[in-house]
C-alpha cells in the first residue's frame, strides 16, 4: 500500500452511520454557478440594525432607562423588570422600531445587506427558552421587507 492510499483511507473514511446521518440532513439544492457567482461578485453595502429581535442596552436606551434602577443588563433582565405588561411592551417595539419604509429608505441608499442580529431564544421550538415563540410572526415579518 503507498502512502497516499493510507492517508485516504485513514482520513477519507464514511462514518458508520453516514447512511442515517444523509437521511436526517436530506439533500443539498442543485448547485447554481450562475446564482453563486452573483452572490460572489457583488459588492455588499449593509447596516447592522441590531435591537430589533435582541434588546442592546447601548442601542435601545429609551426602553432600558425605563428601568435603569433595577440596572438590567440584558434582554432577559429586562422582561423581568417589565413584569406582566412585558409582552405587550416587546410587541410595541417590535411593531414600531423598524418599519417598511426603513427598508425601502435603506434600499434607495444602495444598501443591499443588513445585519439582523436574533437571540438563540427566539429560533423556536426545540431551543432554550422557548417564550418568545408565540411572536415568530414578527420576526418573519422583517424578511419580507
Amino acid at each position: 500500500m503507498n502512502v497516499l492510499s493510507s492517508i485516504k483511507n485513514k482520513f477519507m473514511r464514511v462514518p458508520p452511520d453516514y447512511e442515517q446521518l444523509s437521511a436526517r440532513l436530506g439533500t443539498f439544492a442543485p448547485f447554481d454557478a450562475a446564482r453563486a457567482r452573483i452572490f460572489r461578485y457583488r459588492k455588499q453595502y449593509g447596516v447592522n440594525l441590531g435591537s430589533m429581535f435582541c434588546l442592546e442596552p447601548w442601542i435601545a436606551t429609551i426602553i432600558y432607562d425605563e428601568y435603569a434602577e433595577h440596572n438590567p443588563e440584558a434582554e432577559g433582565d429586562l422582561v423581568e423588570c417589565m413584569g406582566q405588561c412585558s409582552a405587550e411592551k416587546m410587541q410595541a417595539h417590535w411593531d414600531t422600531w423598524l418599519q417598511r419604509a426603513d427598508f425601502e429608505h435603506m434600499a434607495s441608499m444602495g444598501i443591499n445587506a443588513v445585519r439582523l442580529p436574533v437571540g438563540y431564544w427566539i429560533l423556536g421550538h426545540g431551543f432554550a427558552a422557548e417564550k418568545y415563540h408565540s411572536h415568530a410572526k414578527t420576526y418573519n415579518r422583517a424578511l419580507y421587507y
